[in-house]
């Protein structure tokens, strides 16, 4: 069970964890964390929720939430639940990426994609919570394929 406190840290994370979204930097989450901190502690916010709200933003750089905390686990895998949608959503959300990356040329994004999506297929669970993970064979799926597409786009590119 998530504490009606808990619930107000997941909202104020969701508003915040993607306000700053540049692709072609690392530091996205870091940065989106600032702009929380600074906004929150101009409402004059608590300092623990502060701390609580940019903590749950940084944990969407890896996906990855300590074991015990189900609130970030239920964050992470709504943050994550495109992954487990219909094929054809899937679709258009990985032709979206593309798109944000269509500065990237296909030698050096196919093989990065490629990379980011295994790293989700080797994990034991991509999905944190019980309920998430009913979907987690399709999440698989969906990535499976992509991977396939992916696979299919290198063999035609120059070595």
């Amino acid at each position: 069970m998530i504490s009606w406190n808990e619930h107000k840290n997941l909202h104020l994370a969701a508003w915040y964890h993607d306000v700053v979204y540049d692709p072609r930097r690392q530091d996205n989450e870091d940065r989106s964390a600032d702009v929380a901190r600074e906004a929150l502690q101009a409402l004059l916010l608590d300092s623990d929720r502060i701390v609580r709200v940019c903590d749950l933003i940084r944990m969407t750089k890896d996906h990855i939430a300590p074991e015990k905390d189900i609130a970030a686990q239920w964050f992470l895998d709504a943050d994550l639940s495109i992954l487990n949608g219909y094929p054809e959503d899937y679709e258009r959300y990985s032709a979206e990426i593309r798109q944000e990356y269509a500065w990237v040329a296909d030698e050096q994004y196919y093989p990065a994609r490629r990379a980011v999506l295994q790293r989700l297929l080797d994990r034991p669970a991509i999905f944190g919570t019980p309920r998430q993970r009913e979907f987690e064979a399709d999440a698989r799926a969906n990535i499976a394929a992509e991977i396939a597409q992916i696979d299919a786009i290198l063999r035609t590119l120059p070595p």
